[in-house]
């Protein structure tokens, strides 16, 4: 990651913002990538599983939970069963499509 610093002394105040919000993009794209994914299951009313990927699972224990999820909604008990992480999406994805193969 490169990061931009102004030299000049006079610099206006637009090309400051301007190297400022490069740099807020750079370091937005930096976490983004740190970002943890997770492959996980569901137990759901004791007879299926759901497999899926996330990257908080909280809020996604919490999405389905609350019946805002299209494939779940219809369970009444979901138990989170197994949860894997992963540095990225891809490996996530793959991990997800192994076991629903």
């Amino acid at each position: 990651m490169v990061l931009r610093l102004s030299t000049t002394r006079s610099t206006s105040a637009s090309s400051v913002q301007a190297v400022q919000a490069a740099n807020a993009v750079e370091l937005q794209a930096i976490f983004v990538s740190m970002k943890n994914w997770y492959t996980y299951l569901l137990f759901c009313d004791q007879k299926t599983f759901y497999v899926g990927i996330t990257d908080n699972m909280e809020k996604r224990l919490s999405f389905h939970k609350n019946k805002e999820s299209f494939f779940t909604k219809k369970f009444s008990d979901l138990d989170l069963v197994h949860c894997e992480k992963y540095a990225d999406k891809y490996k996530a994805a793959i991990r997800e499509k192994q076991i629903k193969g």
